[in-house]
């Protein structure tokens, strides 16, 4: 009986960059700052390797921008440009390699670096309404004005304090359109001047916002006089 002995020996493998990464920085942003919360990422199959990452110089504009290290963290190797108006994004494509101990280096893999427009801060008018005092409930008392410089952009409202606080049962702010309207009955005699504090909030890059005073002013209105007294 003839034995046969087959010995499988390991054969270095190269290590892959995850594809489809992308990472982003604000405009303007300064040279040494960190592109992205995290590293890029790449893997290496070969149990006990760890792949390093660097930029393939030369492959585009971009790869003199930006700089890698080996763990895969990206900054900037200058200061971030500005973007022009109207602009909210600006990607540039590098082409990122791994290479392990047995310096086999992977296949090119594209990587998408974004300059961001920087998200401001909403604008939040602040102003005065009037309401008489006999107002029904659910009454446009008035609407809040907001802006945002950066185009395209949602802004949600909400009331974020009330003085008094008492008022707080007294009136509404709408999220999606900032109307303020009558909530419950209002009197003059009781309560005529209430701040509400209203905030409003983008849905850009780490919701900014911006907050503004909103007075509303009770008017008095005429009452029917009342029998006190035996007729």
């Amino acid at each position: 009986v003839e034995v046969v002995v087959v010995v499988l020996t390991n054969v270095p493998e190269a290590p892959r960059v995850v594809a489809g990464q992308s990472r982003s920085v604000t405009e303007q942003s300064a040279a040494g700052t960190q592109v992205g919360a995290t590293p890029l990422r790449a893997e290496d199959q070969d149990a006990g390797e760890t792949a390093t990452l660097q930029l393939r110089d030369g492959t585009s504009p971009a790869s003199t921008q930006f700089s890698i290290s080996s763990s895969g963290v990206v900054t900037l190797t200058s200061n971030a440009p500005a973007l022009s108006p109207g602009e909210t994004a600006r990607p540039e494509t590098v082409q990122v390699i791994a290479t392990d101990s047995s310096l086999t280096d992977s296949p090119p893999m594209a990587a998408t670096l974004i300059i961001a427009a920087e998200n401001f801060r909403p604008v939040v008018t602040a102003e005065t309404f009037l309401v008489p005092e006999n107002a029904a409930v659910s009454q446009l008392v008035g609407t809040v004005q907001a802006s945002d410089s950066n185009a395209g952009q949602e802004l949600t409202f909400f009331a974020d304090a009330f003085e008094p606080p008492a008022a707080k049962s007294l009136f509404t702010v709408d999220e999606a359109t900032g109307q303020v309207r009558v909530a419950a009955a209002l009197d003059f005699e009781t309560l005529s001047t209430i701040v509400i504090t209203v905030l409003a909030q983008d849905d850009g890059p780490g919701n900014k916002q911006g907050t503004a005073a909103i007075t509303i002013t009770v008017t008095d209105e005429p009452e029917p006089p009342v029998v006190t007294g035996p007729l």
